[in-house]
């Protein structure tokens, strides 16, 4: 089994992870860059950004932790789709292991 991540942007202030979590940060349109971690116990995983430009599209990042710790290519398949509803809103779908959680990383961290 594994978890199914989907990280999308809404409208020009919010982006978040809409898979598993719900977790989303309306910066209210400021155009701030937003930060999500997807990690497993042992420190495997990967760093998501999103961004609202100024062309009207969602950039949506994506890098490893740790370049000591890659990815099983098969317990991770990470994959860029579009939004059938919306252009602007592209996603980046994470399916992790059982054992990943999520964390969005604050402008403190």
């Amino acid at each position: 089994m594994s978890k199914k991540y989907i990280f999308e942007g809404y409208s020009d202030d919010t982006f978040g992870e809409y898979g598993i979590s719900n977790i989303d940060h309306d910066d209210s349109g400021a155009g701030s860059i937003r930060a999500f971690i997807v990690s497993r116990p042992g420190g495997e995983g990967v760093l998501i950004t999103g961004q609202y430009n100024r062309a009207g599209m969602w950039h949506i990042g994506m890098s490893l932790l740790n370049e000591d710790k890659p990815l099983n290519k098969d317990e991770w398949q990470i994959s860029f789709e579009p939004n059938e509803e919306a252009a602007h809103r592209n996603r980046l779908v994470v399916n992790a292991p059982d054992d990943a959680w999520i964390q969005r990383i604050t402008d403190s961290e």
